[in-house]
């Protein structure tokens, strides 16, 4: 259980004689102030960011706990995040906060300081506003204990933000009489509908087309269509796993990697990673063998299109950016 009298925070800033600590001031601004009253280096700074950010975990571990298995501690940490009653069992606890997107700077700074906490969104919201305040949490740090990595985020590379509309789902509300599981690839669900419900070549097939049309718009809901929008280049490009994501919309379209479209749209639902594919050969390869094909469309997403039905060779990034050329697609795409 939590709730110690140590101060990890105070005790960082107590190394720092020189330096007229405020208590009742966010601690975060009074890390900003110490370079320029301390006349640090880089390196200097540095050492003490890093020295800050082991303190911040110790003294989340000294408030909240450290141990998964102790219900007084999940209900210590509710309560923080506002959620009063907190629940009755540990898993629905854990739920909830994984449910729950918080800066944790401020969170640690909230009941030291008095204010309030500000829960976001999504993770996507909160990236923005971390990015903006550089108020980063320490990822990896040793010292973390399992309750606190319930509250860890994907500050660099979040993902983008759950869409309000779901055609994928709504097509498949068109068919009562099949199961859906929306936890499964869409695509894998379609193809069991297809046997499942004893379709006929012409119902097959005009299933097909209202699947694609289904597609398209969910990847516009996802990633928007605006070629002009340097917010969905950069949602696109995080969701490809580019690392630093690109600052300019320039920059977002020369890169172009091989990746599977249909892809792009199952990951965020369920959760996953996109995968990517060396060329332009190995993504027709392995979109002939499952039969995932993307239908053609305008804007954001038609950057991603490739010749499919027939691949080039190998390119570099280099050459793909030289590039313009257009994708021959299947006549069933046409």
């Amino acid at each position: 259980m939590a709730q110690t009298q140590t101060n990890p925070i105070r005790d960082f800033f107590a190394q720092y004689p020189d330096f007229d600590y405020d208590p009742n001031a966010p601690f975060f601004d009074e890390f900003k102030r110490m370079p320029g009253v301390l006349h640090w280096s880089q390196d200097e700074r540095g050492a003490a960011r890093e020295a800050l950010r082991s303190a911040m975990v110790r003294q989340f571990n000294d408030m909240y706990g450290t141990n998964v298995d102790d219900l007084e501690s999940w209900h210590l940490l509710c309560t923080a995040l506002g959620m009063t009653p907190p629940p009755d069992d540990i898993k629905t606890c854990q739920r909830k906060i994984k449910a729950t997107h918080v800066n944790i700077v401020d969170f640690i700074e909230a009941p030291l300081s008095g204010a309030s906490i500000v829960t976001f969104k999504s993770e996507l919201a909160l990236s923005k506003y971390t990015k903006q305040t550089t108020k980063y949490f320490p990822r990896d740090d040793v010292n973390s204990g399992s309750l606190l990595r319930y509250l860890l985020r994907r500050i660099m590379n979040p993902p983008a933000d759950p869409v309000k509309v779901h055609p994928i789902r709504d097509f498949f509300a068109k068919y009562p009489n099949f199961e859906l599981n929306p936890q499964a690839p869409f695509f894998e669900e379609f193809k069991r509908m297809i046997t499942n419900l004893n379709w006929t070549e012409k119902q097959r097939d005009a299933a097909r087309n209202e699947l694609r049309k289904a597609m398209v718009k969910q990847f516009n809901a996802i990633y928007g269509t605006d070629v002009k929008a340097l917010e969905s280049w950069q949602l696109l490009c995080s969701a490809l796993g580019m690392k630093p994501v690109p600052k300019n919309i320039e920059a977002c379209r020369r890169v172009r990697g091989y990746d599977l479209e249909l892809e792009l749209i199952e990951a965020p639902l369920l959760g996953k990673s996109v995968g990517t594919f060396d060329s332009e050969v190995e993504l027709s390869k392995y979109t002939k063998t499952l039969k995932k094909y993307f239908p053609p469309v305008g804007n954001l997403s038609r950057h991603l299109l490739r010749r499919i039905w027939n691949p080039k060779p190998r390119h570099s990034v280099a050459e793909l950016a030289q590039k313009a050329e257009g994708n021959v697609l299947p006549a069933q795409w046409r």
